[in-house]
């Protein structure tokens, strides 16, 4: 599970550094979670049930100004939607 919230956790990061337009890291995250057979649907939802957690606990301003909050919660909506079932 920790694996699967650490690759989602970078592509998230992935896309935010990159302006989008090279779709690799996107596959390769594709790719390594399904690798050895798909993650089960209990190790997809405590994966979402952290990336969520994370998005919640983000503080604005203490951790991050608002605006790189938004972006960084829109990026792990993105990575949730793309990558697990």
């Amino acid at each position: 599970m920790a694996a699967g919230a650490d690759l989602l956790l970078r592509a998230a990061c992935a896309k935010l550094l990159r302006a989008g337009d090279n779709p690799a890291p996107d596959l390769q995250v594709k790719r390594a979670l399904t690798a050895g057979g798909a993650l089960t649907k209990d190790q997809a939802a405590a994966v979402k049930a952290s990336v969520s957690y994370l998005m919640v606990r983000v503080g604005v301003p203490r951790d991050m100004a608002y605006p790189a909050a938004r972006q960084l919660r829109a990026h792990l909506n993105w990575a949730t939607e793309q990558h697990l079932p």
